[in-house]
């Protein structure tokens, strides 16, 4: 891979030098059938393809195989004739990729002609003749859609737990239980660039640039149960969770791609579905505006559809849009994990409570009535709490920060205990001043993002995020005793943080992987 990058940086090199005419894409989807067709109509050309001259491996395989394999480290290049034997040098014999790797090198597969269509042939037999639109345009189909009823998930006998009841079951539910028994697996240190691994805050960030401050941050939201409820929100939600999960570690967000999970597109209903979960996606990407001019949104630079996904016996999967995005950091030591840094910080709350329950996990465990809405996404709302945060840990006043997920407002603060650690710091908030004017509001998901904030850099968060227009309520302060204490409107809960953790780290999930 390193000597083909090099080899790659070389003849570019000249391309630019001699200001050649080239064509230069990677092989992905669709393999050289794809990238050819593709290559051929951005310039206006066929392209006549010999598929004995690919280097493949074994020899034997069929021209469908070799037509539209998909690997990595493989590109095709449109060179000019005069230009030919200067690529195929640099590849062949100065880098001598033939003998690095068995099957390596460049090879004359084809070339271009004056007539728009796209031939392959194999033995010496054309098994391709069409136009070049043919291959590029795709299948287009007129979609019948018909919006059905919204759809849930919660729990057929309903009870109302205490709060303390609540925060531990919700801790120890598939949905929010601490995932790490799995993602633990996976090598997070590779070539030493991980600066915040996964889950340690509501993105990872790494360093790619050797020598340079700067850092990238991925972050990703989702959640098919509000999806259920409904499609436009459990888009635009998705979109807003991983812009935030990006900003909680002082990222800047730029650019989002999805990941949309739904079932036959066929079906009116799940059509409709899909098209209000695209709908919901682009108003978010449009609304949040965090650079300035006319493109301030945040471009979707790619993405996937997977359709069809049924049960055994028919039932569509619930609506399930994945959005990642991606940020950057200027200097990464900005960077925070979510966990309370240190006892007797102030606790802010960046937002506001509501009690919007519909497509919680509050009400898939422990169902509800007469709070059947779910919360709407104001992105004029999201954007001020964004910028107000990204100014934040720009200054260097914040020193955690995480985003009010699934589960709500206590499992949020629970989760920045866990990861205190060694310290393990508990916090004393009233949730009363923050707007719960009911226990369900500490429920409610959504609201907003919980900040620590050092004392000496109070007053000026407070200064900054009133210019603007961010809401933002004092929620409490960071302690030194190990346990979460919440005034609520009728009661106060107070629980150990041992308790805490063992229901978010020894509950069902993690029992089923031990």
């Amino acid at each position: 891979k390193r000597v083909l990058a090099e080899a790659t940086r070389v003849v570019l090199a000249e391309v630019k030098r001699k200001r050649v005419p080239i064509g230069f894409k990677d092989l992905g989807a669709g393999g050289i059938s794809c990238a050819v067709s593709e290559m051929a109509e951005a310039g206006g050309v066929g392209a006549d393809i010999d598929l004995d001259a690919v280097n493949k491996f074994p020899d034997n395989l069929s021209a469908q195989v070799i037509a539209c394999s998909e690997t990595q480290e493989r590109y095709v290049m449109f060179v000019p004739d005069h230009f030919t034997e200067f690529v195929l040098n640099v590849y062949n014999r100065e880098f001598d990729l033939p003998h690095i790797y068995s099957g390596a090198g460049a090879y004359v597969i084809g070339h271009t002609t004056d007539e728009k269509r796209f031939k392959l042939s194999r033995n010496r037999e054309l098994v391709c003749d069409a136009g070049i639109d043919a291959i590029t345009t795709g299948i287009e189909y007129t979609r019948e859609k018909r919006k059905g009823k919204p759809r849930s998930v919660a729990a057929k006998n309903g009870r109302s737990p205490s709060p303390r009841q609540a925060l531990l079951s919700l801790l120890g539910s598939f949905n929010i239980a601490d995932k790490a028994i799995l993602y633990q697996h996976y090598d997070s240190e590779v070539q030493a660039r991980a600066v915040i691994r996964p889950g340690e805050a509501d993105a990872a960030v790494a360093m790619f640039m050797p020598g340079e401050p700067v850092g990238v941050a991925l972050g990703i939201g989702g959640n098919s149960m509000l999806g259920l409820v409904d499609p436009y929100l459990g888009g635009a939600w998705a979109v807003v969770e991983a812009v935030r999960n990006v900003a909680c570690v002082g990222a800047l967000p730029l650019a989002v791609t999805d990941c949309l999970n739904f079932g036959d597109p066929e079906d009116p209903e799940v059509f409709s579905e899909f098209c209000e979960a695209v709908r919901g996606i682009g108003d978010a990407c449009r609304g949040l505006v965090l650079r300035d001019g006319p493109d301030g949104g945040i471009p979707v630079v790619s993405g996937n559809v997977s359709f069809y996904n049924q049960s055994e016996k028919g039932a569509p999967i619930a609506p399930t849009p994945i959005v990642a995005c991606a940020g950057r950091l200027e200097d990464a030591s900005v960077a925070q994990t979510m966990g309370f840094k240190k006892s007797e910080s102030t606790i802010v709350l960046l937002g506001t409570l509501h009690d919007l329950m519909a497509g919680s996990e509050y009400v898939k465990q422990f169902g509800m009535t007469g709070r059947d809405k779910a919360p709407r996404a104001a992105f004029e709302f999201e954007t001020a709490i964004l910028k107000t945060l990204l100014a934040g840990f720009e200054k260097r006043m914040v020193t955690a920060a995480h985003d009010i997920g699934h589960g709500g407002l206590l499992v949020t603060l629970s989760e920045m205990m866990f990861e205190s650690t060694p310290n393990d710091i508990g916090c004393d908030i009233n949730a009363v001043s923050a707007g719960a004017s009911t226990d369900v509001h500490v429920f409610s998901e959504y609201g907003g993002i919980v900040v620590e904030i050092p004392d000496s850099t109070f007053q000026a968060f407070k200064e900054m995020a009133n210019k603007n227009g961010a809401p933002w309520h004092f929620l409490g302060r960071t302690t030194s005793e190990s346990k979460l204490t919440v005034g609520l409107t009728d009661d106060e809960l107070d629980v150990p943080l041992s308790e805490l953790r063992a229901a978010a780290f020894e509950g069902k999930f993690n029992q089923l992987f031990a």
